[in-house]
């Protein structure tokens, strides 16, 4: 990985401008997405949808670990309405949990499914991550 700012290819860059473009959410994985950040790409919406895809995926993983960082269980499910179910045996907690990312929404089937678990009782969670959360992630544990 090459610093924008001062050029250097450390992953633990630590001058001021790398820190403060990282934390902005200017900086997310050049490597990786580059075609994605890509200026001429983003003005022309037909990107948008595949690094969407990617982001929500990558804010996935995100979640994921800091629930089991907190002491959860994670099951994976194929099911439509959540992403996945966190249960934690020393709380008793059960969570059935949808990732968003950024200012993304509930699609229909997601508010059906939140509204079923509220009648049931059940924890359903909505995960927000932020683009500077993920870009500080990224670059502290991937960089």
């Amino acid at each position: 990985m090459l610093c924008p700012s001062c050029g250097c290819t450390s992953k633990d860059c630590t001058c001021q401008r790398h820190i403060s473009d990282t934390l902005a959410g200017d900086f997310l994985m050049p490597e990786l997405l580059e075609s994605a950040w890509d200026a001429k790409k983003i003005e022309s919406s037909k990107s948008f949808p595949q690094q969407n895809q990617l982001f929500g995926y990558l804010a996935e993983l995100y979640s994921q670990v800091d629930f089991k960082k907190n002491g959860f269980r994670i099951y994976s499910t194929n099911a439509n309405g959540f992403d996945y179910i966190a249960i934690s045996d020393g709380a008793g907690l059960t969570y059935v949990v949808e990732v968003k990312y950024n200012r993304s929404r509930l699609s229909k089937l997601q508010c059906r499914v939140r509204c079923s678990c509220k009648r049931s009782k059940i924890n359903y969670f909505v995960y927000r991550v932020t683009k500077e959360q993920l870009a500080y992630w990224l670059m502290r544990y991937f960089f």
